[in-house]
């Protein structure tokens, strides 16, 4: 008799963790031992919205028998920390220049936060560039796309995928340019408009 192995779904601990009640938390330390096999926290998320939003997201992807492959190796975003920040808030930026709390490389051992090439490259794209550098123009109204590459001083983890270092010089916001049959669209780092503050976002279908 043939033998065949299948992939059940586990009814029992679905339900379980569908039952947990949403609690929003500052930190790790405010729910402890017992108290997690009733409620579903993320450490820091202290919005209901926000934990209702994980709640979701784990949830659809236990059910749907999603691995931590699925998962991103780098997460990005503009702001430094969960508190609320005004829209005019001046300091935010956004997390491709590398070396910042908005920028964060999952490895074996925790969340890094890794240089960004061509930023960390004083004579392209670095703080050190100046405007007037010919690095930072285009050749002949062509403007080249550097891959944003992760790094630090002993690795190199790879490339963002989609997400283009474009330069500033005559350009602007919301521009369009198709290389090789795809659409990308140019976006400024919030409101900073020099020469390095610009990147490309690939438009996939």
């Amino acid at each position: 008799m043939a033998v065949s192995a299948t992939s059940l779904p586990f009814r029992e601990q679905n339900e379980f963790l569908r039952r947990k009640l949403n609690l929003p938390t500052n930190g790790w330390t405010d729910v402890y031992g017992r108290e997690n096999d009733y409620a579903f926290v993320v450490a820091g998320a202290n919005r209901n919205d926000l934990v209702a939003d994980f709640h979701q997201a784990v949830q659809r992807a236990i059910e749907g028998g999603t691995t931590l492959e699925a998962y991103p190796v780098v997460c990005g975003g503009m702001l430094t920390g969960a508190a609320a920040t005004r829209f005019s808030e001046a300091t935010h930026s956004m997390p491709y220049k590398g070396n910042r709390f908005g920028l964060g490389l999952r490895s074996n051992d925790a969340w890094i936060q890794p240089q960004a090439y061509p930023w960390s490259n004083t004579w392209i794209a670095g703080t050190g560039a100046s405007a007037t550098s010919p690095n930072l123009r285009e050749t002949d109204n062509i403007y080249h796309l550097l891959p944003i590459e992760l790094h630090d001083a002993a690795n190199i983890w790879g490339s963002l995928d989609g997400i283009f270092y474009i330069t500033g010089f005559n350009n602007a916001v919301e521009n369009t340019l198709v290389i090789d049959g795809d659409d990308y669209v140019v976006i400024q780092d919030v409101s900073r408009t020099g020469h390095t503050d610009y990147y490309a976002m690939r438009l996939d279908d």
